[in-house]
């Protein structure tokens, strides 16, 4: 993209693929990682998508008409101006200014009037804008399909994870305490001045705010990982044991890999498996950084004699694909890429790793899986159904402590669930 092409312009051109044509956020960005705006570009995408349903509310309360067509550029011109003028600090006269001029790169300078007018409206009632808000779609800014799914699984909680999903994501690391103990690598950061909101117990690190991970104290010599305080946790209830043999599932891009090489001392035999060639190139890039040599295989899940040598595992952890609505908050495009049609087809999916995956499993041996979903098709109802086609052959020892639904915000984590279920037979 050229320098010069308007930021506001672009990021609208963002949402609107995103909205539009269910392209990921993540995609569109990593063709700017050059652009010296990107910083402000993806803030600027991610909010205005993170809030789209709400800020079209607003925004469509002072049109007298709605916008043509041929001409929907202009709705993603005024949800970014929307934004600047309610979630940055951009000065009101720069957001409003800027955004009216984005329209020449567009070509729709004839809507400067109208969008010029509706945004000085929108910073006039600021104070009162959320009094204009009626739909739950605007007031909870999310689609209203995804609102009645997470209500009829959750019919007391709704709101709060709702509300929790608009949150900004917190920013957790996982120390590999085989290099530096937790407390030691606390004082590292202390002396590079990053500030820490909170630890747990165990190995990880919450940071007050987003942080360039190339200025993480050994970052590059595996002292750290960016790992969700959820996704740590699937790999300490699988319970990993040296000189096992080991199959990561879906592994990429290597966060719970690491983990499991991590908790075995380096002594495992760990097989990581991925579909995708992008995703397996960050897996080995973060397996490298980790210093982790084991035996990384590109194949289906849901299809073994693609990639197994015969050999049966002591352990199987499928972090299988999923709606991903456990981690919206970091991933706002989701409430838009995901359909209804899209999460059925996932769960069939996921039923097909589960049944593939379960004859490679030695009995005595453990099955963890995990999702970063929240809707019980996907965990809770998928489990039961599983365990009741092989009920004499699965078992969970503890169904409190062995099938955990987290939801997204609660001990400042994502929402995750997991079933570690045993081989009997």
């Amino acid at each position: 993209m050229k320098k010069e092409y308007n930021v506001r312009a672009l990021a609208a051109t963002i949402c609107q693929k995103v909205i539009k044509n269910r392209v990921s956020l993540n995609t569109l960005l990593s063709d700017l990682s050059s652009n010296n705006d990107i910083n402000f570009i993806q803030e600027l995408s991610f909010g205005t998508i993170r809030y789209f349903n709400k800020l079209e509310g607003i925004y469509k309360h002072f049109l007298s008409k709605p916008i043509p067509k041929n001409c929907d550029e202009v709705n993603f011109i005024l949800a970014i101006g929307t934004y600047q003028l309610l979630y940055t600090r951009v000065p009101a006269y720069a957001a409003i200014n800027e955004t009216v001029n984005a329209l020449k790169s567009l070509k729709l300078t004839n809507f400067s009037g109208l969008v010029n007018a509706v945004l000085h409206k929108i910073e006039h009632e600021k104070l009162n804008i959320d009094s204009i808000l009626k739909k739950e779609s605007e007031i909870y800014s999310h689609p209203h399909w995804l609102i009645q799914t997470v209500k009829k699984d959750y019919p007391k909680q709704y709101k709060e994870i709702l509300t929790a999903n608009n949150q900004q994501a917190p920013f957790w690391l996982r120390i590999n305490t085989n290099k530096i103990s937790l407390a030691e690598y606390t004082e590292l950061l202390n002396k590079e001045g990053i500030e820490i909101k909170t630890t747990n117990n165990i190995s990880g690190i919450c940071l007050y705010k987003y942080c360039d991970v190339n200025k993480l104290p050994g970052f590059k010599d595996g002292f750290c990982y960016i790992q969700d305080l959820a996704a740590q946790r699937a790999t300490l209830l699988l319970d990993p044991h040296e000189n096992e043999r080991i199959l990561d599932a879906c592994a990429a891009p290597g966060g719970k890999t690491t983990h499991i090489v991590e908790l075995c001392n380096g002594n495992v035999d760990l097989v990581a498996l991925d579909i995708k060639t992008s995703r397996l190139a960050k897996l080995k890039e973060n397996l490298k950084r980790n210093n982790c040599n084991i035996d990384v295989k590109q194949g289906s899940a849901d299809n073994p004699s693609e990639w197994w040598d015969g050999k049966q595992f002591d352990r199987i952890l499928i972090d299988a694909p999923c709606s991903g609505t456990g981690v919206i908050r970091r991933h706002p495009d989701i409430k838009f890429i995901r359909t209804e049609q899209n999460i059925q087809d996932l769960i069939q999916t996921q039923r097909n790793i589960l049944e593939s995956l379960w004859p490679l499993l030695k009995v005595g041996g453990t099955m963890l899986y995990a999702t970063c979903s929240i809707l019980k098709r996907e965990n809770s109802t998928q489990i039961n159904d599983f365990l009741y086609k092989h009920k004499n052959e699965a078992v969970v020892s503890n169904k409190s402590t062995d099938i955990i639904q987290a939801l997204p915000g609660t001990n400042d984590q994502d929402g995750f669930f997991y079933a570690k279920i045993k081989k009997i037979a």
